[in-house]
């Protein structure tokens, strides 16, 4: 490509024709369509319901911009392709590139047109314009996708790849308008809508209520007199009966309950096919802690997915960017930061486990894991100088006098006592003079600890005669 290329400078100008306009929903050209699977007709539908319902809009755009917050790095062994190809998207509107980019979540697809410019000596796109999908025909035998930039002209896309970026977001399987969530949502949004037009036609018609007449004359002259009178009054019905006549009014079963499950349920699914869970889909409208971490997790899943998904194209559009520029292109990879804090904390402490059994885990594998540059193996000197200094910076244990009594050796101290014990004692053959003996010698001491110290003695005693006389000593 020639850096002075015109055609690459200028965006592509689209005239709205009459079949861009949004087309009037029914239910037999929506389910036409939808057998068909003719995007053409598919894609004006989804975009009427998507004007006209906020939950749709909403949750659509939850899925977008979740995308735009995720952290993401460039890596190459090549340190110059590396700060290049960094320095280029910190210079263009890396976020609004990736929400154009990101509108093929419903759709399937979606088109870019690079609009070329030199800056810094780099020629790239730095103008990024979406060519909405409402402007695109696919022909299912040929596999062709078009878009028309008036009545009479269309441009197939892929015939030019440096001028346009066509993204294919294939969450499912099938056909192109299967790739999207546009063909799952339609079904359940054209029902919800309708019961909705039917619920306000209902309450259109009771808002004003009927007139009724009881007239008892039987002259047709006269029954057209009331009758034209009658017309011109504001109701939605009238009707005449003989006066006699005995009129009762036949309530429906609908309440206001029923209408507004149903409208929660169909939310209900739509937030289903497009961010993959929800906690409003009971009747109840009540959750848990335990429901609210599975539908973070599917959540996550989702925005894992359509990260994986675009990563590939922003890859196509930096290798085309390093291609203009660098007469020898390196290897590179894009990718997002699609790990959270949680996944991260296992990981280490699986890791941890394998490298207490004893198995030795590259630091290449750990760095990627973590995305995390530069990691390295602690040397022998490294781990003994931390070793040492959380040492030295451990916090000292404070002083007890339960810890310096225990400390003290108290066994030559019994032995005295129970020397003493044993002279006071000698020659008492009874519990009775015993106990009294130990209360005049220590009259400062509780009564109670003086007996139990009297009935170990004499356990002890006990023990040792009997060993004796075993023993034969």
């Amino acid at each position: 490509m020639k850096k002075d290329d015109k055609e690459k400078r200028s965006p592509i100008y689209l005239s709205i024709d009459q079949q861009s306009a949004l087309p009037k929903v029914n239910i037999k050209s929506t389910l036409a369509a939808l057998a068909n699977e003719d995007i053409s007709q598919l894609i004006p539908l989804y975009a009427t319901f998507l004007q006209r319902d906020l939950h749709l809009q909403s949750e659509v755009s939850n899925r977008k911009t979740q995308l735009a917050s995720l952290p993401y790095a460039v890596t190459s062994k090549d340190k110059a392709t590396q700060e290049f190809l960094t320095s280029y998207l910190k210079s263009i509107d890396f976020s609004g590139f990736l929400q154009e980019l990101a509108s093929a979540i419903p759709y399937g697809f979606s088109c870019i047109d690079l609009v070329y410019a030199v800056k810094d000596g780099t020629f790239a796109p730095y103008t990024f314009h979406l060519i909405p999908q409402r402007y695109f025909e696919y022909e299912r035998k040929t596999r062709i996708l078009q878009f028309r930039t008036d009545s009479f002209t269309k441009i197939d896309p892929l015939t030019d790849p440096e001028k346009f970026i066509v993204h294919y977001h294939k969450t499912d399987s099938g056909e192109l308008s299967d790739y999207g969530v546009m063909n799952k949502v339609i079904f359940t949004a054209l029902i919800k809508h309708s019961v909705i037009n039917s619920n306000m036609q209902y309450f259109e018609s009771l808002g004003v209520p009927p007139v009724i007449v009881k007239i008892d004359t039987s002259s047709e002259d006269e029954l057209k007199s009331v009758m034209n009178q009658v017309l011109s009054l504001r109701s939605n019905a009238i009707g005449m009966f003989p006066k006699e006549a005995i009129i009762e009014l036949l309530e429906g079963k609908a309440s206001k309950t029923d209408f507004l499950d149903f409208m929660r349920y169909c939310d209900s699914l739509i937030s289903h096919f497009v961010i993959g869970s929800t906690l409003s889909g009971t009747k109840d409208q009540t959750g848990s802690y335990a429901l609210g971490v599975v539908h973070d997790d599917r959540r996550k899943d989702v925005m894992r997915l359509d990260a994986r998904l675009l990563q590939k194209t922003i890859n196509d559009l930096l290798q085309l960017v390093l291609s203009l520029n660098v007469a020898s292109p390196k290897a590179f990879e894009f990718a997002f930061d699609i790990g959270d804090e949680k996944d991260e904390k296992l990981l280490s402490e699986v890791y941890k486990n394998l490298s207490d059994a004893g198995f030795d885990i590259p630091p290449e594998h750990i760095s990627k894991m973590f995305s995390i540059e530069g990691v390295t193996r602690k040397t022998d000197s490294n781990l003994k100088a931390q070793n040492k200094k959380e040492k030295n910076t451990s916090v000292s244990t404070p002083f007890r006098v339960e810890d310096q009594a225990a400390a003290i050796d108290t066994k030559k101290l019994e032995k005295n006592i129970v020397s003493q014990l044993e002279k006071l004692l000698d020659g008492i053959d009874n519990y009775d003079d015993a106990l009294q003996v130990l209360i005049e010698t220590y009259p400062d001491f509780d009564f109670e600890m003086l007996t139990s110290m009297l009935e170990e003695y004499s356990a002890k005693s006990t023990i040792v005669g009997a060993a004796e006389v075993v023993s034969g000593g």
